[in-house]
């Protein structure tokens, strides 16, 4: 009979135990949302979108995202077409 007992304990004490655990996750989760949308609040909407220079050059430069000249133009000699 104290079997009985011992697991119904056991049973009530893992559930509350269960609950717990997805209330903490739940609660993780939240502060690293906040956490995140606090500090993607100053972003700009379309960064992810930029073309970043693969050539080296630098990319603090005052061209517009939109532009469609590469950073730096190369012309080929006339007679590179040869």
């Amino acid at each position: 009979m104290l079997d009985v007992f011992r697991f119904a304990w056991f049973a009530v004490r893992t559930a509350f135990g269960i609950i717990a655990l997805v209330l903490v996750m739940r609660g993780a989760l939240w502060t690293l949302v906040k956490l995140h949308s606090a500090a993607m609040a100053h972003a700009k909407p379309a960064a992810a979108a930029y073309r970043v220079p693969a050539n080296g050059a630098s990319v603090m430069g005052s061209r517009s995202p939109n532009a469609r000249l590469p950073l730096r133009a190369h012309k080929l000699p006339d007679n590179a077409h040869d």
